[in-house]
């Protein structure tokens, strides 16, 4: 039993060996808000990660605001939220956060299929 150890041992010391070596050679990046709230803004973060070939991890957030009266995507959805279960309707919120991201996939040049158009019944 205790060869066997010794051998799970080596197997873990190698293991993290190369585990370290990946992650080493890797940089994880995260974009919200104001610069994923457009496609010109997404545009600017693709130019970002690929300018760098460490860059394997991109973490994304929900859309800030374009302008200083917009409202966040964060908080659409918070409102959503709150209104599904005061009500349990949140048809005019939950159209909302979807044409934020339809307008996004417009400005890319990208169907309007990518977004979820459809409401479903369970929320209306």
């Amino acid at each position: 039993m205790k060869r066997d150890n010794k051998i799970y041992m080596e197997f873990y010391k190698i293991l993290l060996k190369l585990l370290v070596g990946v992650v080493v050679n890797m940089k994880v990046v995260k974009f919200g808000g104001t610069s994923v709230a457009s496609g010109q803004q997404i545009k600017k973060v693709f130019d970002i990660v690929t300018s760098d070939p460490k860059r394997k991890i991109v973490v994304v957030s929900a859309p800030g605001k374009r302008f200083k009266e917009d409202v966040k995507v964060t908080d659409l959805l918070i409102k959503c939220g709150e209104e599904y279960l005061n009500n349990g309707s949140v048809k005019e919120t939950y159209e909302a956060v979807v044409n934020r991201y339809v307008e996004i996939a417009k400005e890319l040049g990208l169907s309007n299929s990518i977004a979820a158009t459809k409401i479903p019944k369970s929320i209306c």
